[in-house]
């Protein structure tokens, strides 16, 4: 994760849900790969935890250390992080997403990138069900 950076490239709005475009990029000049998160996180500017993907209905993520992807160095992968029905206090600042990677471990967090606004990151409270966060799978 150490050779990993990550950036929020959109939040987009959909049916009650927000969903960030999360690009991860490999800084280190070898190829590395790269699992499904064990964890996801919808998280504040100063780190606070919004939404755990080990505290929600439901499943949490795609499959936790299912398909891998090899990232070539330079290279870059991306995916789509699902959040929904955020019930707690609004917080100031950028919202972000951390993903727990598996073995050999790591957390890569990604911020909103140059231009892109956390207005409409956080998903509105739809009831007493509990919050969602789920990502898809990579892709390149």
């Amino acid at each position: 994760a150490m050779d990993l950076s990550a950036r929020i490239l959109a939040w987009d709005g959909a049916a009650g849900s927000r969903i960030a475009a999360v690009e991860v990029q490999n800084k280190a000049a070898v190829a590395c790969t790269v699992g499904e998160p064990t964890a996801i996180h919808l998280i504040a500017a100063d780190g606070t935890v919004l939404i755990d993907s080990s505290k929600v209905s439901g499943l949490p993520t795609a499959t936790p250390g299912g398909s891998a992807i090899t990232v070539p160095a330079g290279g870059s992968i991306e995916t789509d992080v699902r959040v929904a029905n955020y019930c707690g206090d609004v917080p100031n600042g950028p919202i972000g997403v951390s993903l727990s990677l598996p073995e050999p471990g790591g957390t890569v967090v990604a911020m909103p990138g140059s231009g892109v606004s956390s207005a409409d990151a956080i998903p509105p409270c739809n009831g007493p069900i509990g919050p969602d966060i789920e990502m898809n799978g990579w892709r390149q």
